[in-house]
């Protein structure tokens, strides 16, 4: 193994342990799976012609091995009593990998208001 490789599976790991949290990922009417993940952040900028609005996304990092399939528009992941749904940002998919070992995927969400159904 190289340099890179190790210093990428032990970031993987200390992420994996201290900064990841309990989160139930739900595909449609396929039944829910508690799985863990890591919350962060992504700055959008949308420049449509007439106005640019910048944003925050809640972004999910999940290692590949774990969620087993590729994330889908309208996939949901719950934590904390919150919703979020998988949704494309901007021209980006909504999801891409994270690292160059792509072993994890980064998956952007947009926050569900609650009261809203799924």
């Amino acid at each position: 193994m190289s340099l890179i490789s190790d210093a990428q599976i032990a970031l993987r790991s200390m992420r994996d342990e201290h900064l990841s949290v309990d989160i139930i990922y739900r595909r449609g009417g396929a039944a829910d799976r508690a799985i863990r993940g890591c919350k962060a952040a992504t700055s959008v900028t949308v420049d449509d012609g007439q106005a640019i609005v910048k944003t925050q996304v809640a972004d999910w990092l999940i290692d590949v091995a774990v969620l087993v399939t590729v994330p889908m528009r309208g996939d949901q992941i719950n934590h904390d009593s919150v919703r979020y749904e998988v949704a494309d940002v901007g021209s980006e998919h909504c999801w891409r990998y994270h690292g160059s070992d792509r072993k994890t995927f980064r998956i952007h969400c947009k926050i569900v208001p609650s009261g809203e159904t799924p």
